[in-house]
Protein backbone atom coordinates (compact mmCIF):
# COMPACT_ATOMS: atom_id res chain seq x y z
CA UNK A 1 0.00 0.00 0.00
CA UNK A 2 1.30 3.45 -0.90
CA UNK A 3 2.30 5.53 2.09
CA UNK A 4 -0.12 8.41 2.72
CA UNK A 5 0.70 12.04 3.49
CA UNK A 6 -0.13 12.69 7.13
CA UNK A 7 -0.50 16.35 8.09
CA UNK A 8 -2.83 17.08 11.05
CA UNK A 9 -3.28 14.25 13.52
CA UNK A 10 -4.42 13.11 16.94
CA UNK A 11 -2.28 10.47 18.64
CA UNK A 12 -3.54 7.70 20.96
CA UNK A 13 -2.04 6.70 23.37
CA UNK A 14 1.11 8.49 24.54
CA UNK A 15 4.05 6.10 24.03
CA UNK A 16 7.74 6.25 23.14
CA UNK A 17 6.62 6.08 19.52
CA UNK A 18 4.43 9.16 20.07
CA UNK A 19 7.40 10.93 21.66
CA UNK A 20 9.51 10.10 18.61
CA UNK A 21 6.87 11.55 16.29
CA UNK A 22 6.78 14.77 18.31
CA UNK A 23 10.56 14.99 18.17
CA UNK A 24 11.26 14.03 14.56
CA UNK A 25 8.12 14.16 12.36
CA UNK A 26 6.89 17.14 10.37
CA UNK A 27 3.28 16.65 11.42
CA UNK A 28 0.92 19.02 13.23
CA UNK A 29 -0.26 17.13 16.30
CA UNK A 30 -3.53 18.72 17.44
CA UNK A 31 -3.88 16.57 20.54
CA UNK A 32 -2.97 13.40 22.40
CA UNK A 33 -5.35 11.13 24.33
CA UNK A 34 -4.63 8.29 26.72
CA UNK A 35 -6.61 5.88 28.87
CA UNK A 36 -4.04 5.41 31.63
CA UNK A 37 -4.35 7.47 34.79
CA UNK A 38 -0.59 7.92 35.13
CA UNK A 39 -0.48 9.71 31.74
CA UNK A 40 -3.67 11.80 31.68
CA UNK A 41 -3.22 15.39 32.79
CA UNK A 42 0.54 15.43 32.33
CA UNK A 43 2.31 17.31 29.55
CA UNK A 44 4.59 15.97 26.89
CA UNK A 45 7.47 18.04 28.29
CA UNK A 46 6.96 16.45 31.71
CA UNK A 47 7.06 12.98 30.20
CA UNK A 48 9.75 13.45 27.55
CA UNK A 49 11.70 16.66 28.05
CA UNK A 50 12.03 20.14 26.66
CA UNK A 51 12.85 19.11 23.09
CA UNK A 52 9.23 18.40 22.08
CA UNK A 53 6.13 20.61 21.66
CA UNK A 54 4.15 20.96 24.88
CA UNK A 55 0.74 19.27 24.82
CA UNK A 56 -1.43 18.07 27.66
CA UNK A 57 -2.37 14.39 27.60
CA UNK A 58 -6.16 14.31 27.59
CA UNK A 59 -8.60 11.53 28.55
CA UNK A 60 -10.24 9.31 25.95
CA UNK A 61 -13.51 11.13 26.53
CA UNK A 62 -11.98 14.10 24.67
CA UNK A 63 -11.07 12.09 21.58
CA UNK A 64 -14.29 12.92 19.70
CA UNK A 65 -13.64 16.64 20.17
CA UNK A 66 -10.03 16.40 19.04
CA UNK A 67 -10.94 14.36 15.97
CA UNK A 68 -12.96 17.36 14.76
CA UNK A 69 -9.64 19.18 14.24
CA UNK A 70 -7.70 16.27 12.77
CA UNK A 71 -7.35 14.55 9.41
CA UNK A 72 -5.71 11.47 10.88
CA UNK A 73 -5.83 9.32 13.99
CA UNK A 74 -2.40 7.84 14.73
CA UNK A 75 -2.62 4.80 16.99
CA UNK A 76 0.89 4.56 18.48
CA UNK A 77 0.95 1.46 20.68
CA UNK A 78 2.61 -1.44 18.90
CA UNK A 79 2.09 -4.30 21.33
CA UNK A 80 -1.47 -4.82 22.59
CA UNK A 81 -0.47 -7.26 25.31
CA UNK A 82 -3.36 -6.50 27.70
CA UNK A 83 -7.10 -6.54 27.10
CA UNK A 84 -7.40 -2.83 27.86
CA UNK A 85 -5.00 -1.93 25.04
CA UNK A 86 -6.95 -4.00 22.54
CA UNK A 87 -10.31 -2.59 23.66
CA UNK A 88 -9.09 1.01 23.53
CA UNK A 89 -7.52 0.37 20.11
CA UNK A 90 -10.88 -0.77 18.77
CA UNK A 91 -12.66 2.11 20.45
CA UNK A 92 -10.31 4.71 18.97
CA UNK A 93 -10.36 3.27 15.45
CA UNK A 94 -14.15 2.89 15.55
CA UNK A 95 -14.57 6.51 16.55
CA UNK A 96 -12.24 7.76 13.85
CA UNK A 97 -13.83 5.74 11.04
CA UNK A 98 -17.35 6.80 12.05
CA UNK A 99 -16.29 10.45 12.02
CA UNK A 100 -14.60 10.09 8.63
CA UNK A 101 -11.06 10.54 10.00
CA UNK A 102 -8.23 8.58 8.39
CA UNK A 103 -6.42 5.95 10.48
CA UNK A 104 -2.66 5.36 10.74
CA UNK A 105 -2.41 2.14 12.72
CA UNK A 106 0.80 0.99 14.41
CA UNK A 107 -0.60 -2.08 16.15
CA UNK A 108 1.93 -4.77 15.27
CA UNK A 109 -0.29 -7.85 15.23
CA UNK A 110 -3.62 -6.02 14.91
CA UNK A 111 -4.43 -4.53 11.52
CA UNK A 112 -7.31 -2.49 10.17
CA UNK A 113 -7.02 -4.30 6.85
CA UNK A 114 -7.86 -7.60 8.57
CA UNK A 115 -11.25 -6.36 9.82
CA UNK A 116 -13.88 -6.60 7.03
CA UNK A 117 -16.32 -4.32 8.88
CA UNK A 118 -13.76 -1.55 9.20
CA UNK A 119 -12.75 -1.95 5.56
CA UNK A 120 -16.38 -1.67 4.48
CA UNK A 121 -17.08 1.38 6.65
CA UNK A 122 -13.85 3.05 5.53
CA UNK A 123 -14.81 2.53 1.91
CA UNK A 124 -18.31 3.94 2.49
CA UNK A 125 -17.00 7.04 4.24
CA UNK A 126 -13.96 7.66 2.05
CA UNK A 127 -11.59 6.98 4.93
CA UNK A 128 -7.96 6.05 4.27
CA UNK A 129 -6.20 3.57 6.53
CA UNK A 130 -2.59 2.51 6.72
CA UNK A 131 -1.25 -0.44 8.71
CA UNK A 132 2.47 -0.18 9.45
CA UNK A 133 2.61 -3.97 9.77
CA UNK A 134 2.59 -5.56 6.33
CA UNK A 135 3.01 -9.36 6.17
CA UNK A 136 3.45 -9.18 2.39
CA UNK A 137 6.16 -6.50 2.36
CA UNK A 138 8.78 -9.09 1.42
CA UNK A 139 7.24 -9.34 -2.05
CA UNK A 140 8.23 -5.72 -2.74
CA UNK A 141 11.85 -6.30 -1.76
CA UNK A 142 12.42 -9.90 -2.87
CA UNK A 143 14.00 -8.90 -6.18
CA UNK A 144 16.24 -6.31 -4.54
CA UNK A 145 17.35 -8.79 -1.90
CA UNK A 146 18.44 -11.24 -4.60
CA UNK A 147 20.34 -8.48 -6.40
CA UNK A 148 22.03 -7.43 -3.17
CA UNK A 149 23.31 -10.97 -2.61
CA UNK A 150 24.76 -11.02 -6.13
CA UNK A 151 26.07 -7.45 -6.41
CA UNK A 152 26.41 -6.16 -2.87
CA UNK A 153 25.68 -2.56 -1.89
CA UNK A 154 27.73 0.50 -2.90
CA UNK A 155 26.89 2.70 0.08
CA UNK A 156 28.41 2.16 3.50
CA UNK A 157 25.83 0.60 5.82
CA UNK A 158 25.72 1.50 9.52
CA UNK A 159 23.47 -0.60 11.74
CA UNK A 160 22.11 0.59 15.06
CA UNK A 161 22.23 -2.24 17.61
CA UNK A 162 20.50 -2.31 20.99
CA UNK A 163 21.50 -3.92 24.27
CA UNK A 164 17.79 -4.11 25.16
CA UNK A 165 14.49 -2.25 24.97
CA UNK A 166 14.28 1.51 25.50
CA UNK A 167 17.94 2.11 24.82
CA UNK A 168 17.39 5.03 22.44
CA UNK A 169 17.87 3.16 19.15
CA UNK A 170 15.28 5.26 17.32
CA UNK A 171 16.63 8.53 18.73
CA UNK A 172 20.16 7.48 17.84
CA UNK A 173 19.27 6.78 14.21
CA UNK A 174 17.22 9.93 13.67
CA UNK A 175 19.63 12.25 15.47
CA UNK A 176 22.55 10.81 13.52
CA UNK A 177 20.66 11.27 10.28
CA UNK A 178 19.92 14.92 11.05
CA UNK A 179 23.57 15.59 11.83
CA UNK A 180 24.73 13.97 8.60
CA UNK A 181 22.14 15.83 6.53
CA UNK A 182 23.23 19.13 8.05
CA UNK A 183 26.74 18.35 6.83
CA UNK A 184 25.48 17.75 3.29
CA UNK A 185 25.97 13.99 3.42
CA UNK A 186 23.66 11.94 1.18
CA UNK A 187 22.25 9.67 3.88
CA UNK A 188 19.19 7.40 3.76
CA UNK A 189 17.67 5.10 6.34
CA UNK A 190 15.75 1.87 6.75
CA UNK A 191 13.61 2.26 9.85
CA UNK A 192 12.26 -0.59 11.93
CA UNK A 193 9.89 1.42 14.14
CA UNK A 194 6.27 1.87 13.00
CA UNK A 195 6.75 5.64 12.85
CA UNK A 196 9.78 5.39 10.55
CA UNK A 197 8.07 6.62 7.38
CA UNK A 198 6.60 9.56 9.29
CA UNK A 199 9.97 10.61 10.66
CA UNK A 200 12.06 10.65 7.51
CA UNK A 201 13.15 7.12 6.68
CA UNK A 202 12.71 6.11 3.04
CA UNK A 203 11.95 2.48 3.90
CA UNK A 204 10.42 0.66 6.84
CA UNK A 205 10.62 -3.02 7.71
CA UNK A 206 8.74 -4.51 10.66
CA UNK A 207 10.27 -8.02 10.67
CA UNK A 208 8.03 -9.64 13.27
CA UNK A 209 5.08 -9.93 10.87
CA UNK A 210 7.06 -11.28 7.90
CA UNK A 211 7.57 -14.96 6.99
CA UNK A 212 10.77 -15.89 8.82
CA UNK A 213 12.43 -17.20 5.68
CA UNK A 214 12.12 -13.78 4.04
CA UNK A 215 12.61 -11.36 6.96
CA UNK A 216 16.39 -10.85 6.74
CA UNK A 217 16.21 -10.75 2.95
CA UNK A 218 13.55 -8.05 3.15
CA UNK A 219 15.86 -5.85 5.22
CA UNK A 220 18.70 -6.42 2.74
CA UNK A 221 16.32 -5.75 -0.14
CA UNK A 222 15.26 -2.45 1.40
CA UNK A 223 18.92 -1.45 1.78
CA UNK A 224 19.61 -2.37 -1.85
CA UNK A 225 16.58 -0.45 -3.13
CA UNK A 226 17.70 2.73 -1.34
CA UNK A 227 21.22 2.17 -2.65
CA UNK A 228 19.98 2.03 -6.24
CA UNK A 229 17.38 4.80 -6.05
CA UNK A 230 19.34 7.44 -4.12
CA UNK A 231 23.02 6.47 -4.56
CA UNK A 232 23.71 7.54 -0.96
CA UNK A 233 27.04 7.81 0.81
CA UNK A 234 25.60 6.14 3.89
CA UNK A 235 22.58 4.02 4.79
CA UNK A 236 21.50 3.81 8.41
CA UNK A 237 19.49 0.77 9.54
CA UNK A 238 17.40 0.78 12.71
CA UNK A 239 16.90 -1.96 15.28
CA UNK A 240 14.37 -3.71 17.49
CA UNK A 241 14.78 -4.81 21.14
CA UNK A 242 18.26 -6.24 21.87
CA UNK A 243 20.47 -8.88 20.31
CA UNK A 244 20.71 -10.80 23.61
CA UNK A 245 17.01 -10.43 24.52
CA UNK A 246 14.73 -13.44 25.12
CA UNK A 247 14.24 -15.11 21.69
CA UNK A 248 11.01 -16.70 22.88
CA UNK A 249 9.24 -13.39 23.48
CA UNK A 250 7.05 -13.86 20.44
CA UNK A 251 3.48 -13.93 21.71
CA UNK A 252 3.41 -10.17 22.21
CA UNK A 253 4.83 -9.47 18.76
CA UNK A 254 8.13 -8.16 20.13
CA UNK A 255 10.24 -11.06 18.95
CA UNK A 256 13.17 -10.51 21.30
CA UNK A 257 16.62 -11.27 19.94
CA UNK A 258 15.09 -13.08 16.96
CA UNK A 259 13.88 -9.75 15.57
CA UNK A 260 17.07 -7.92 16.52
CA UNK A 261 19.38 -10.47 14.89
CA UNK A 262 17.19 -10.71 11.79
CA UNK A 263 17.58 -6.98 11.19
CA UNK A 264 21.29 -7.00 11.98
CA UNK A 265 22.16 -9.90 9.69
CA UNK A 266 19.84 -8.60 6.97
CA UNK A 267 21.52 -5.20 6.96
CA UNK A 268 25.02 -6.66 6.43
CA UNK A 269 26.68 -3.62 8.05
CA UNK A 270 30.09 -2.11 7.47
CA UNK A 271 29.99 -0.48 10.91
CA UNK A 272 27.71 -0.49 13.94
CA UNK A 273 26.58 1.82 16.71
CA UNK A 274 25.45 0.19 19.95
CA UNK A 275 22.65 1.90 21.91
CA UNK A 276 22.37 1.22 25.63
CA UNK A 277 21.19 2.53 29.00
CA UNK A 278 23.45 3.07 32.02
CA UNK A 279 21.81 0.21 33.92
CA UNK A 280 22.60 -2.24 31.09
CA UNK A 281 26.37 -1.79 31.03
CA UNK A 282 27.01 -5.22 32.51
CA UNK A 283 25.79 -6.77 29.26
CA UNK A 284 27.53 -4.34 26.90
CA UNK A 285 30.65 -6.45 26.35
CA UNK A 286 28.57 -9.50 25.43
CA UNK A 287 26.61 -7.48 22.88
CA UNK A 288 29.74 -6.03 21.31
CA UNK A 289 31.33 -9.47 21.03
CA UNK A 290 28.19 -11.08 19.58
CA UNK A 291 27.53 -8.47 16.90
CA UNK A 292 31.20 -8.30 15.91
CA UNK A 293 31.42 -12.09 15.62
CA UNK A 294 28.21 -12.36 13.58
CA UNK A 295 28.88 -9.54 11.12
CA UNK A 296 32.63 -9.07 10.95
CA UNK A 297 31.95 -5.35 11.26
CA UNK A 298 33.18 -3.22 14.11
CA UNK A 299 31.35 -1.12 16.67
CA UNK A 300 32.14 2.54 15.98
CA UNK A 301 30.77 4.03 19.19
CA UNK A 302 28.16 3.65 21.93
CA UNK A 303 25.04 5.82 22.16
CA UNK A 304 23.79 6.20 25.74
CA UNK A 305 20.16 6.86 26.62
CA UNK A 306 20.57 8.89 29.81
CA UNK A 307 16.98 10.13 29.94
CA UNK A 308 16.58 9.38 33.66
CA UNK A 309 20.04 10.63 34.65
CA UNK A 310 21.70 14.00 35.12
CA UNK A 311 24.22 15.23 32.57
CA UNK A 312 27.02 14.70 35.08
CA UNK A 313 25.94 11.10 35.67
CA UNK A 314 25.70 10.44 31.94
CA UNK A 315 29.19 11.81 31.35
CA UNK A 316 30.54 9.53 34.07
CA UNK A 317 28.87 6.56 32.38
CA UNK A 318 30.40 7.49 29.03
CA UNK A 319 33.84 7.79 30.61
CA UNK A 320 33.37 4.36 32.15
CA UNK A 321 32.45 2.88 28.76
CA UNK A 322 35.57 4.31 27.18
CA UNK A 323 37.79 3.15 30.06
CA UNK A 324 36.35 -0.37 30.37
CA UNK A 325 35.40 -1.20 26.80
CA UNK A 326 37.66 1.03 24.73
CA UNK A 327 34.73 2.58 22.88
CA UNK A 328 33.83 6.28 22.69
CA UNK A 329 30.34 7.06 23.98
CA UNK A 330 27.92 9.98 24.13
CA UNK A 331 24.27 10.75 24.86
CA UNK A 332 22.60 12.24 21.74
CA UNK A 333 20.47 14.61 23.84
CA UNK A 334 22.68 15.59 26.78
CA UNK A 335 26.03 15.51 24.99
CA UNK A 336 25.15 17.02 21.62
CA UNK A 337 28.62 18.19 20.58
CA UNK A 338 30.33 14.94 21.53
CA UNK A 339 27.62 12.89 19.83
CA UNK A 340 27.91 15.02 16.70
CA UNK A 341 31.65 14.37 16.50
CA UNK A 342 31.12 10.63 16.84
CA UNK A 343 28.48 10.61 14.11
CA UNK A 344 30.67 12.53 11.70
CA UNK A 345 33.39 9.93 12.25
CA UNK A 346 31.01 7.41 10.65
CA UNK A 347 31.78 8.89 7.24
CA UNK A 348 35.53 8.87 7.78
CA UNK A 349 36.21 6.08 10.28
CA UNK A 350 39.72 5.77 11.66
Amino acid sequence: MEHPEVTRAVMVPFTKVAAGILRFADIEIVGICDYREEKVGKTTKELVGDDVPELEIRPMEDLEELLEEAEWLIWTKEVLDEDVHYLKWREAVDEAVVKGVNVYNMGRLHMVAQDPNWKLEAHKRGVQYFDTSDPELYLEYLHYGMKAREEGVNADVVSIVGTGRRTGKFTTLNTARRILEEEGINVRSVGTEPSSLLTGSEAMVIPQVLPMAHAAGTVYGAVKKLDEEYEPDLILVGAQTGVTADPLEVGTGRGGSLAALTILLGSDPDRMVVATRPELLNGLQDVVEVVTLLTGARVQFVSVNGKDYSEEEVREVCERIEDEFGLPAADPIKMEEEFRDLVLDLIAPG
